[in-house]
């Protein structure tokens, strides 16, 4: 998967490793590792990270080529996660194409929208804070702007360049865990208005 082989080394160099979730057991022992297995589905993480000298789990990226992926299915784990101090990001390509007679036809502008014009999808994170950030490699995705209502915000990445904001991000979760033994905190409670 893209996200680890990009992330690899510079995450081997910080004491992080970041571990692809292929098959039933890797999500279960990785969920149970958060104890919060029996309260979500097993196939709701896609990426775990670890403090790699201590094995200990800091959190998983929930990760999607495209948002039409039915990102609210990852939005229980997330919120559980973040509950029990796990960092929860979603990572996204954000791949999603209009064809013609749109304006652009074949232009992959996204899903997301904009800070002034929304998709439900950003709702997701800037509104509801249902997970921490989300990380866009689409040059086209917009950032969040300003502050946000949950204090979580869309960040686009540029790939090429190391650390990108995604790895900021994580590094600095996995010392904040060293040091608190939380790299998140609880995301804002659900509201009538949420469901």
């Amino acid at each position: 998967m893209a996200i680890a082989e990009i992330h690899e080394p510079l995450f081997a160099e910080n004491n992080i490793r970041i571990q692809v979730l292929v098959g039933r057991p890797k999500k279960i022992a990785a969920l149970m590792a958060m104890g919060i297995s029996g309260v979500v589905g097993s196939d709701k993480l896609d990426v775990a990270l670890y403090i790699d000298d201590t094995d200990e789990i800091f959190g998983g990226v929930h990760v999607k080529a495209s948002l039409a992926e039915r990102i609210s299915d990852d939005v229980p784990c997330s919120r559980e996660m973040m509950q029990n101090g796990f960092f929860s990001p979603l990572w996204t390509l954000d791949v999603k194409s209009f064809p013609p007679p749109h304006p652009d036809p074949l232009v992959n502008r996204g899903e997301l929208g904009s800070p002034t014009a929304p998709s439900e999808k950003r709702g997701y994170v800037e509104k509801h804070g249902s997970f921490d950030h989300l990380f866009s490699a689409n040059a086209r995705s917009m950032p969040s702007s300003g502050t946000t209502p949950s204090g979580k915000r869309v960040m686009r990445l540029n790939l090429a360049t190391q650390p990108n904001l995604f790895a900021q991000e994580v590094i600095a979760r996995a010392k904040l865990f060293k040091e608190q033994g939380r790299a998140a905190a609880p995301p804002p409670p659900v509201t009538p208005s949420d469901r």
